[in-house]
């Protein structure tokens, strides 16, 4: 009758040992057939090799590959099992859980380094797809480096032992509490040498934290990004100096060149005064929004002209004087100068700066010469998308006028109430819900204000002044007189002048090609393949990139305004009356359709005063935009071309798209120069390097490979593999497969769970059972004590195990 073998319990098992045979005894108790391979003792088994092929699909994942038939349903033996082979072939098929993640690793970071340029966004299927993709990578990742940890444990598991609470480390490596875990910090109270106790402690902290980011790391370099890439940019050099070009003092050296100051006046658009035919067009009416723009071409590049103003209809409060006589004149009734002075506005506007723009312009021609000749990663960005934007930093016309009260003109009237700016603030608050806040006003003489009459009914005067310096927030003031037969009426402005830093930009594929300014960075909202650039609409919002008020001499208002000699007229308008000849912005005012002309009614008022500001704001900024203008090019007439002395060294090629300079500077000595900087962009979708995020997750990925060339390097260079153990079950059969030869060496109270990090920093390592044809987990120092006694062997190169 055969005997029953008893089943054996698992490591940590408390159990006695006259009541359970062990391992050693059971096997000397077991009569051997005459054909059966013994004991190690008694005849040595032949070496064996695992397959390489078997070795490739377990590190790959596809263990069940291996197994030969895994859905056969008749009853199947396990065979023997070489447990470590010396081989290079089977060591390089063995680290094939690295090759997918190796490579696509190294291709998305030298795909990104390089640079691919796609264009319009990708549709959200195709997001999708990368999406997917990403997350496979993360997980053929988490593969490789838990193959990694597996290498280290099981390599520490045949020689020197290894903890118990690292024995399933790499299984739960993927969860970052591993790091705070007992299994983990069982590893510092463990006996390690120091050597093997860093590399196993640097080894899973740092795999298990790359696992945790590499999801983020991957999915960042896998999608697309909506971005602005750069597409060249280039050096160029405006003639003059700063003072030049843009001057914190308004002289007569800077009206232009000296044909401006001849008469009768010519029509050169170098002079300040060059905007009159533009503006006998353009003031008709006042802006019909809170933001406004004027399209500007006459002579140069097409450039934008910006304004805003807050609205009118929050500025404007209910008067009971006005709201009861809606028709009154005030001509006709001067106890009520003044009653609208609750009627605030404030204009300001910005524009590019002429002499810079001429260049830009030229360079805008040059860029598209270079396109043409682009090769390469060049090409790409040229066909990247349709469009795109030329930017330059530099210095800006910012300019801003607040008009105060309407005042009746009397015989003894020598002054009038001038407003003072602050360069920091508004003149005017404006409350929720209350009245506004009005600045200080203070009185100015204005010599020969009765001498400004004109004999005729309807027309209005005007009288630029350099206002004392007491005003630090004005540029200059503005007298203007209307009148009708009876009466006399005067508002006095006050005009703020700045240089701002900022941008000048013109969007490449916009239908009305022309160059704008932007105060500030350039700042954009994307819209598919558009961008539109957003200010707000106040002036003091912008206060930071300002500089200090421009102060105009007397010789320059003179010459930026003076009286219009010519026999050149506009059309429809007669420029003398009564033999008299108007000043330029005379004539300007004298055109919009009678509201400054004449005296206005109560409710025409406010809007006289807001198209009395969009006059002069509008003729001063364009004025002071054409400083140093006539210098870049060959002569102060009506010619624009560059002169060559600041484009020498050019050639027709593709030398823009690189960024470097296409010019060479002229000499100082002889030209003064100031250098500028230009720079393309366009927006599409991408996968370009061009953030941190990026590039964190570059140095992320790199870690990893890193460690993948290090792992193989040593594995190859070794030609020495264990195969076993890679996975919980592997694991839990060879602890039930290894039975406590002593009471001593049970884990006690063990069996419902472990609570103390010191069990868990119990050494165990793998040996040879005593019957030579089995392994078994065995205490480190029992296997120490077996050294004198032989009850436990090393495991062998080579020799396949049961």
């Amino acid at each position: 009758m055969a005997s029953t073998t008893p089943v054996k319990p698992p490591l940590g098992h408390k159990s006695e040992p006259a009541a359970l045979p062990s391992l050693k005894e059971s096997a000397s108790s077991t009569p051997m057939s005459p054909g059966s391979r013994g004991s190690s003792s008694t005849k040595k088994r032949k070496r064996q090799s695992a397959s390489g092929v078997k070795s490739l699909l377990r590190s790959a994942g596809l263990k069940v590959l291996a197994v030969g038939k895994p859905f056969k349903r008749r009853e199947q033996k396990e065979e023997r099992k070489v447990l470590v082979s010396q081989s290079r072939y089977i060591a390089i098929a063995r680290l094939g859980a690295h090759i997918l993640p190796v490579l696509i690793t190294s291709f998305i970071i030298a795909f990104n380094a390089v640079g691919w340029l796609k264009g319009p966004d990708i549709k959200s299927i195709s997001r999708l797809s990368l999406q997917l993709a990403s997350k496979i990578h993360e997980l053929t990742i988490t593969g490789s480096m838990m193959l990694v940890v597996l290498d280290v444990i099981r390599s520490q598991l045949i020689n020197d032992g290894v903890s118990l609470g690292l024995l399933s480390s790499a299984f739960t490596l993927p969860g970052l509490n591993l790091l705070w875990s007992p299994d983990l910090l069982s590893t510092f109270s463990a006996t390690y040498r120091l050597r093997i106790k860093v590399v196993l402690c640097f080894t899973i902290i740092v795999c298990c934290i790359l696992i945790s980011v590499v999801g983020p790391s991957s999915a960042l370099l896998f999608l697309p990004s909506q971005l602005w890439v750069s597409t060249g940019g280039t050096d160029f050099y405006i003639a003059g100096t700063n003072d030049q070009l843009w001057p914190q003092r308004l002289t007569i050296n800077h009206t232009g060149p000296s044909s401006c100051r001849q008469f009768p006046l010519p029509q050169f658009e170098f002079c300040p005064f060059a905007s009159l035919n533009f503006m006998l067009h353009n003031i008709q009416r006042p802006p019909d929004s809170p933001r406004w723009t004027v399209y500007r071409k006459n002579g140069g590049p097409a450039r934008l002209i910006i304004g805003s103003t807050p609205n009118p209809e929050i500025g404007r409060q209910p008067n009971p004087d006005i709201e009861s006589s809606p028709n009154l004149d005030i001509g006709s009734s001067p106890n009520l100068e003044g009653v609208a002075d609750s009627q605030v506005s404030e204009m300001w506007a910005w524009t590019v700066h002429g002499a810079t723009t001429t260049h830009l312009g030229d360079l805008l021609h040059k860029s598209d010469i270079a396109q043409s000749r682009a090769t390469g990663r060049n090409r790409r960005l040229r066909d990247f998308v349709d469009g795109g934007y030329m930017i330059q930093d530099g210095l800006i016309p910012v300019v801003r006028t607040v008009c105060g009260p309407l005042k009746k003109i009397g015989v003894n009237t020598t002054t009038l109430p001038f407003p003072v700016l602050e360069s920091a603030r508004k003149w005017q608050e404006i409350p929720d819900g209350k009245l506004p806040t009005l600045g200080l006003l203070k009185d100015v003489e204005v010599h020969g204000m009765r001498n400004l009459d004109i004999a005729d009914d309807g027309l209005a005067r005007a009288k630029w002044l350099s206002l004392p310096s007491d005003f630090e927030g004005v540029t200059a003031g503005l007298v203007h007189i209307c009148q009708n037969k009876t009466s006399m009426f005067g508002r006095a402005c006050a005009v703020d002048g700045r240089w701002a830093n900022g941008q000048t930009f013109q969007s490449i594929d916009q239908v009305v090609a022309a160059w704008s300014a932007s105060i500030g960075k350039f700042s954009v909202k994307t819209s598919g393949d558009s961008a539109v650039g957003e200010h707000p609409l106040e002036f003091s919002d912008l206060i930071a990139h300002y500089g200090k008020t421009i102060k105009a001499d007397q010789e320059w208002l003179d010459m930026f305004s003076p009286i219009y000699e010519t026999t050149s007229k506009p059309d429809g308008f007669n420029m003398t009356v009564d033999g008299f000849n108007m000043t330029v912005f005379e004539a300007i005012l004298n055109t919009s359709y009678g509201i400054l002309k004449n005296p206005p009614t109560l409710e025409d008022e406010f809007q006289a005063k807001v198209v009395l500001e969009y006059a002069i704001t509008l003729y001063f900024v364009d004025a002071i935009s054409r400083t140093g203008w006539s210098r870049q090019f060959k002569n102060d007439q009506d010619d624009w071309n560059i002169a060559s002395d600041l484009q020498e060294g050019w050639t027709w090629s593709d030398k823009y798209l690189h960024g470097g300079p296409i010019f060479n500077r002229p000499d100082t000595s002889i030209l003064p120069t100031v250098v500028s900087h230009v720079h393309s962009y366009k927006y599409g979708t991408a996968w370009i390097l061009h953030e941190s995020g990026q590039y964190i997750s570059v140095v992320v990925l790199g870690i990893y490979l890193l460690i993948a060339l290090i792992h193989t390097f040593i594995i190859v260079g070794r030609g020495r593999t264990i195969e076993a153990w890679d996975s919980i079950n592997e694991l839990v059969v060879l602890a039930w497969n290894s039975v406590p030869s002593a009471k001593e060496d049970a884990l006690k109270n063990c069996s419902a769970g472990i609570k103390l990090t010191g069990t868990l920093s119990t050494k165990v390592k793998v040996a040879v059972a005593a019957d030579g044809e089995t392994l078994e987990l065995v205490p480190v120092d029992k296997v120490e004590l077996s050294k004198t006694v032989g009850e436990t062997k090393k495991v062998v190169t080579g020799v396949a195990y049961g």
